[in-house]
């Protein structure tokens, strides 16, 4: 048989409990939301694989049922998968899911009809489950820089007779307005000014004891001892006007100044509980020829207020009123064969649901013939055929991109020079105002009115600088919140399964802001003589960062040296297609994109242990290859405890996993008994460029724990 199975994962796409890495690859799933600028890591199936005979008798996958991608088996009341993740950058995150089932209820009987008999078994049962899913995720990713602030205080006024249209010919103006700025009104952030004091305006007429004032001192006036309501002239004071770096400007700072670059990145995620209520009902039906079973499901799912709207409406009543798939098969004479294939269950187990969606409704069909002779291995027994409808609701995620800039005085704001102050009219200082002026616009009645300095008389200027340097840090932070949203999703499936093979082909549409239609297969086999290989194709209308167009192949060969010595070697390569191709369009596809990667695997078990190897080689967005080194260890301490762990020493990669290790225990050798797991993640993520152009990066201890029962 052929089982393929996603390794559960946490919400921030790092694996929740390691056994190494890959030998026998799961159906991978394109960018499950949440694992944005994350590691993808993948385990392996840690038990010793030898050859074994096909199964015979009454198959108890049979009383087995699938909802929302969770295992259910009748006899069993709650499910409960609970797990938290914490870390030295991240926030508290609880996660899992909870099922009840109740109301079960099974009924086989032996079917008289025309022409023969049949036996017939229809199972029941209601699930009511809670899962926590992605609300909202912020990754901060910040960059702080060691510099100066430069800061000016500028000081500037200009008054003289007026010569405007409409003024009076002995009127005193003034041809700069009166502003300022507020004392200690600046941004916390950027240390811009934020208020400002207007107390007059261009043009505005003043008295011309305001004007004399002005001349009184040999600093900067403003006119506050004539009319203080009425102060003419611009005083700037600008505590920020741009920022030097250490490594850009090092003769703006103390001999001895170090430049210095420190990056740091933090998430935060939010989450929430998506309720469900569903009703599974399979059939199974057998003749002496052949057997047919069928699995429909129909859910009652509560999402967000804001993911209610017409199409979910229609789709939460559709699924209560469509038809189950037929599941009937001829009446035949004859015994009915009880020992119904495996395949059978495999293949109803191998519809495809799409990742991390909520099923509204599902109904399927699969079908196999009895073998004539009792099959010898795996590669004999019949083959199963499945044809089936999915709808439900998917993730989709909307990602807003935003920066903040702050700066934090260190030191004192100290003058480069002394300040320069110059006041009088024509002639010294100013000698070539004469062929000055201004230009003024009239929006009212869109009049241009061109003034020359050299026509006012009366003319008296003030100009004052004075620029400044502060030591300060400077703090870039770029924020990608991400938000999450469930979207009416449809999807037609089938699969041929078989004792080593599987094929499975889809179709469907995602109909979020912009319907996503697809198409895709995935072909996997597994033999008695441990070849092992998976190929998968998936070519979306409108490529989205969830949902792309993607090619996978891997394939491995396990060698059984001895019942307690294994030796697997294997390789494989995910091929990303460029995202701007369109599958209905004139675009073609470009082989080769952002998300191409290559791995090369080893493993080597022995008894209880297991070594393992990986050399991956990946590309990122910026068209980059990038290589990384892998080595695993793994030890199993009987049916109830296991230990694993990985390193990677070498790696060029952006983000990786630096070191893990991780536990398993389990508290009695049943399969369904209570499991604890827990593990300790070192991950690693770019940051940006550092102070000689090498890369900035920050590192995450990240713990997660969780625990798994059924009762």
């Amino acid at each position: 048989m052929v089982t393929r199975s996603a390794f559960a994962t946490m919400g921030t796409g790092l694996p929740f409990v390691i056994t190494t890495f890959l030998l026998v690859w799961p159906v991978s799933a394109q960018n499950q939301p949440g694992t944005e600028g994350l590691i993808d890591e993948t385990e392996f199936s840690g038990a010793l694989q030898s050859p074994t005979r096909p199964q015979v008798g009454i198959a108890p996958l049979a009383s087995r049922l699938s909802f929302n991608s969770t295992q259910i088996e009748f006899g069993k009341k709650r499910i409960l998968n609970s797990e938290f993740e914490f870390g030295d950058n991240r926030n508290l995150i609880p996660g899992g899911e909870f099922n009840y089932i109740f109301n079960t209820d099974i009924n086989q009987h032996l079917a008289i009809g025309k022409g023969g008999n049949r036996l017939e078994t229809a199972q029941r049962a209601w699930v009511f489950q809670l899962r926590a899913i992605d609300r909202q995720r912020t990754v901060t990713r910040s960059i702080e820089r060691n510099g100066a602030i430069l800061g000016l205080q500028l000081d500037y006024s200009i008054t003289g007779q007026c010569i405007l249209p409409g003024s009076q010919a002995d009127d005193y103006c003034t041809y700069t307005p009166g502003v300022a700025t507020i004392p200690g009104a600046v941004d916390s952030d950027t240390l811009a000014p934020t208020g400002f004091l207007i107390t007059t305006d261009f043009g505005d007429t003043i008295s011309q004891e305001l004007h004399d004032s002005l001349q009184t001192e040999n600093f900067f006036q403003r006119g506050e001892d004539v009319d203080p309501d009425g102060l003419v002239g611009l005083s700037m004071n600008v505590p920020n006007a741009g920022f030097f770096s250490a490594i850009d400007a090092p003769n703006l700072f103390e001999d001895g100044a170090v430049a210095t670059i420190r990056g740091t990145r933090t998430e935060t995620v939010q989450r929430r509980i998506v309720p469900s209520l569903g009703r599974i009902d399979q059939t199974l039906m057998s003749n002496s020829r052949e057997a047919a079973a069928t699995r429909t499901t129909r859910a009652l799912i509560i999402p967000d207020r804001d993911e209610v709207d017409t199409r979910f409406v229609l789709m939460q009543l559709a699924a209560w009123l469509l038809p189950s798939a037929p599941s009937s098969v001829p009446y035949r004479v004859g015994t009915p064969v009880t020992s119904v294939s495996n395949n059978l269950f495999f293949s109803l187990n191998n519809a495809r649901v799409p990742a991390s969606s909520f099923t509204m409704f599902q109904t399927g069909r699969a079908k196999v013939s009895h073998p004539r002779t009792p099959p010898q291995s795996a590669a004999q027994t019949p083959e199963a055929q499945y044809l089936g409808f999915w709808m439900g609701m998917s993730p989709v995620r909307d990602t807003r991109v935003s920066v903040r800039e702050q700066f934090t005085p260190t030191g004192d704001r100290l003058s480069i020079t002394d300040p320069v102050f110059r006041q009088g009219g024509f002639g010294t200082p100013f000698q070539d105002l004469l062929d000055t002026g201004v230009t003024v616009f009239d929006q009212f009645d869109q009049s241009i009115t061109n003034l020359e300095f050299q026509n006012i008389d009366d003319l008296f200027i003030q100009v004052g600088l004075d620029v400044s340097t502060q030591d300060a840090l400077r703090r870039v932070s770029t924020m990608d919140t991400t938000r999450y949203r469930l979207v009416p999703h449809l999807s037609v499936n089938g699969n041929r399964t078989g004792g080593e093979s599987m094929l499975r082909y889809y179709a469907g549409a995602i109909l979020g802001d912009k319907t996503n239609a697809y198409i895709g297969l995935d072909y996997s086999f597994q033999t008695e003589t441990g070849w092992n290989a998976y190929g998968r194709l998936d070519l979306y209308a409108n490529p989205n960062q969830d949902h792309f167009s993607e090619a996978e192949l891997r394939a491995s060969r396990t060698f059984t040296i001895n019942p307690t010595r294994q030796v697997t070697l294997g390789a494989g390569a995910v091929v990303g297609l460029d995202n701007s191709a369109r599958l209905f369009g004139n675009g073609g596809l470009t082989v080769g994109g952002a998300n191409t990667r290559a791995d090369i695997v080893g493993r080597w078990r022995e008894g209880s242990m297991d070594f393992t190897t990986r050399q991956r080689f990946s590309r990122d967005e910026g068209q980059d290859w990038a290589r990384s080194t892998t080595l695993g260890f793994a030890y199993a301490a009987g049916n109830q405890l296991s230990i694993s762990s990985q390193i990677t020493p070498i790696s060029t990669e952006k983000s990786f996993i630096e070191g893990a290790i991780g536990l398993n225990y389990r508290f009695s050798d049943r399969p369904d008994a209570p499991l604890f797991r827990a593990q300790y993640v070192r991950a690693r993520y770019d940051i940006g460029a550092g102070v000689n152009g090498d890369r900035l990066r920050s590192t995450d201890n990240i713990f997660q724990a969780g625990f798994q029962a059924q009762f």
